[in-house]
């Protein structure tokens, strides 16, 4: 890279990182230098947010990380009239 040149954003993708159950949310990401977008905490522990691809193997690594799974939206077509419940995703905008 030439002198005074910025270097381009890493780029990103989507991830829904689900933590072991006495790991901390908060403490994990700012470890990691991430920001979260949705945080996950009575179904599960963990965030959803924007996570540069190269630092996806370390934070896999991480012993406090359970899982990390690409984001997506999810749509049903569940109806409530019936008795049915609709099920959401993660929806990161």
């Amino acid at each position: 890279m030439a002198i005074g040149q910025e270097s381009a954003p890493l780029p990103t993708g989507r991830f829904i990182v689900t933590l072991k159950p006495d790991a901390d949310t908060t403490t994990i990401a700012t470890h990691h230098g991430l920001e979260t977008r949705h945080v996950y905490d009575q179904v599960f522990r963990g965030w959803a947010g924007e996570i540069p691809l190269a630092m996806l193997k370390d934070l896999a690594a991480d012993p406090n990380v359970a899982s990390i799974v690409p984001d997506s939206r999810v749509i049903s077509d569940s109806d409530p009239a019936l008795g049915q419940r609709y099920e959401t995703g993660s929806t990161i905008a």
